[in-house]
């Protein structure tokens, strides 16, 4: 369900796709299965300093493999469990555009949702995000350029320590119309083990390797 936070008015829990949830006042009554097929967005002259919208996400090892399949980010603190364990952080941990992903998620989707254009982003990475974290991520009106339509957030992700992993700001473009557009559904994707890593030559000292993956899209079943 999309979220419009409005101080004094506190936020409520709201139902969404997969394992998302979302702080959410909703403009109108909607019932679970309608919400989560639609998306509906905040348009410019709805919109108020200290408005803003949240999600919480638990990051998996699945996650993980799919950013760096996509992304070809495959830097081994993320993708190789025998080389994190020797790292400062001595586990996996996310990609750090994995979780400012999510930022873009808020801010295309729930608000100001469809319509957005994403103009500039700053980021801090403060702390490492292992797998299984979970995050809480909120961005939040901070002014107003009513002559562009353009508006300047405060985007932070939280884990469930209440600790701030990623810190920073955007700047967008908001829509000026109301939408309200079916959500796409998304082909299932399916992680497919390729096989073994290939045999060194003789003399040459094999490395034990992480698993490699390869990406297949599936359809529903």
């Amino acid at each position: 369900m999309d979220t419009l936070t409005r101080p004094p008015i506190a936020p409520k829990l709201g139902p969404d796709l997969a394992t998302d949830s979302v702080l959410a006042e909703p403009a109108q009554a909607d019932t679970a299965d309608s919400a989560a097929a639609f998306l509906q967005n905040h348009p410019f002259a709805e919109i108020c300093v200290g408005d803003g919208a949240c999600l919480v996400r638990t990051v998996t090892q699945r996650d993980i493999q799919l950013f760096a399949t996509v992304s070809g980010d495959v830097n081994p603190a993320h993708v190789d469990a025998l080389y994190a364990q020797s790292s400062q952080f001595h586990e996996i941990i996310a990609h750090g555009m994995l979780g400012a992903s999510l930022i873009s998620t808020v801010l295309g989707t729930r608000f100001p949702g469809p319509g957005t254009i994403y103009l500039a982003q700053s980021l801090s990475f403060l702390k490492p995000v292992p797998i299984g974290a979970t995050l809480t991520v909120t961005v939040t009106v901070r002014s107003l350029d009513p002559l562009r339509h353009r508006l300047v957030l405060s985007t932070r992700c939280v884990d469930q320590a209440g600790d701030v992993v990623i810190d920073g700001v955007a700047e967008v473009k908001a829509p000026t119309q109301l939408l309200r557009i079916h959500r796409t559904e998304l082909p299932v994707l399916q992680l497919a083990d390729p096989g073994p890593a290939p045999v060194p030559p003789a003399g040459r000292p094999r490395r034990p390797m992480a698993k490699r993956w390869c990406l297949r899209a599936a359809g529903r079943r």
